[in-house]
């Protein structure tokens, strides 16, 4: 199954269903409906941490809370049910489809929430060609409303009541802002919808190794993990011990998150400074104290 398919909840029309399936029809993929002079072409996760500097990723495969989907559709948390493991996936998998917009409602609008009106929707996408399902899709998603209505504003452009909204500077939980504030001061909509209501169609960094970044596994090499010289273990060393737990199928050395907290100095020190010096942030000593 493709990853961003797998990215969406089981037991959903959003994982095989036409036209539920295309990229655009879903939230993660309905700023691609507009242009690049709309702002709402912005409302999208695509190159939202592209950097000018070398991106180093320390991964770890036993990581806990930014763990990748799992496999198996049994093992998906519930809307209602949280738990450390699997805590990120949570987060994305619930966008949209928290019961009722009284109980979370800024997490209640796009995401994997189904509109009221998507069968029909979904019927007059199917009966239309490719520059009408465009113009559909801008107007009347499949997805759950969102709650700022002018974000479906038919006219594109910069001057558009959809991209003045995008650009808005108050709470997506008061709905009302200016866009002629300075642009540092901006985007707080898009940003909240990005939070709560866009979901992401890849697993978070940390958890894997991550394509054009400079990757290191904090957890090193178990005894069941072929040898691979493309992705080492982590050059300073790190303490790890064998473990059996739950999300794992074998022991395996455990690398949990936020494990940074529970090392001691002579670890953490060199490995964030082999961050910065492997990205060039700035001139520091070769060696540690």
């Amino acid at each position: 199954m493709p990853l961003r398919h797998l990215m969406s909840p089981p037991g959903t029309a959003w994982r095989d269903t036409s036209p539920y399936v295309l990229p655009q029809a879903q939230a993660a993929g309905w700023a691609s409906n507009f242009p690049s002079d709309d702002l709402r072409s912005t409302c999208r996760w695509i190159g939202r941490f592209s950097a000018p500097v070398p991106v180093i990723n320390l991964y770890s495969r036993s990581e806990d809370v930014l763990s990748p989907p799992p496999a198996e559709d049994s093992r998906w948390p519930g809307v209602l049910a949280v738990a450390d493991h699997g805590a990120w996936i949570y987060q994305e998998a619930t966008k949209g489809r928290w019961p009722g917009r009284w109980v979370n409602p800024v997490r209640s609008q796009a995401g994997w929430g189904l509109s009221p009106q998507a069968s029909a929707r979904a019927s007059s996408l199917l009966r239309s060609g490719e520059s009408a399902q465009v113009e559909l899709l801008r107007k009347r998603p499949l997805f759950a409303d969102y709650r700022d209505k002018t974000l479906l504003h038919p006219r594109v452009g910069p001057s558009a009541p959809g991209s003045r909204s995008v650009a808005k500077t108050s709470s997506v939980l008061r709905g009302i802002g200016s866009a002629s504030l300075p642009s540092g001061a901006r985007w707080t909509l898009r940003d909240e919808l990005l939070a709560h209501a866009i979901p992401a169609l890849s697993p978070a960094a940390g958890c894997l190794p991550v394509s054009g970044a400079r990757n290191y596994r904090m957890d090193g090499s178990g005894p069941h993990d072929p040898p691979s010289a493309d992705l080492p273990p982590f050059p300073l060393g790190w303490p790890t011990a064998l473990e059996a737990v739950t999300y794992l199928d074998v022991p395996a050395p455990i690398w949990r998150h936020s494990d940074w907290r529970n090392v001691a100095y002579p670890y953490v020190h060199p490995a964030f400074a082999l961050i910065v010096r492997e990205a060039g942030l700035s001139e520091i000593p070769t060696t540690t104290p």
